[in-house]
């Protein structure tokens, strides 16, 4: 799948990840200005490059952003209740596309699956307003300062 973005700019290909692409995938994570974690922080939580690399492996359902050759972004859903896990554009090449063709990508993924596909974000972030410049609503908001965001098939 090719998205083109504005004149000038090399045309994002979005294409699932595949294990060669975890250097640049953490790269993106840990560069990201809002949600930020450090690789220790994300290791933490069990999150490393051997088992993001395992998790391609087993159940792919990342994809990347890509333009002449970097990885730009990368976004992951979880198939098996229907919800966007993650989104991260580099911010370097935020306000290119990228983003809304990951995203686009991914809710077709899950709309293949279900008929309604959620998310839960901060709340007072940025990512929640290009949520809703999307398409996705405010079903409830949690205690700690998230939202959970849903989007209907159709």
């Amino acid at each position: 799948m090719t998205g083109t973005t504005a004149p000038g700019v090399e045309p994002t290909t979005i294409r699932l990840a595949r294990e060669a692409d975890t250097e640049a995938i953490f790269a993106v994570r840990i560069a990201v200005r809002e949600n930020v974690l450090t690789m220790t922080q994300l290791a933490e939580l069990g999150v490393t490059p051997e088992s993001f690399r395992e998790g391609l492996r087993t159940a792919p359902a990342t994809w990347v952003a890509e333009a002449a050759g970097r990885i730009l972004g990368f976004g992951s859903v979880d198939v098996t209740d229907g919800s966007v896990f993650a989104l991260f554009v580099h911010p370097d090449a935020e306000g290119r596309g990228a983003g809304r063709a990951l995203l686009s990508a991914m809710e077709a993924e899950l709309f293949a699956r279900f008929p309604r596909i959620w998310l839960e974000t901060d709340g007072a972030s940025r990512a929640a307003g290009f949520y809703q410049r999307q398409g996705w609503t405010v079903v409830a908001d949690r205690e700690d300062g998230d939202v959970r965001m849903e989007k209907a098939l159709g």
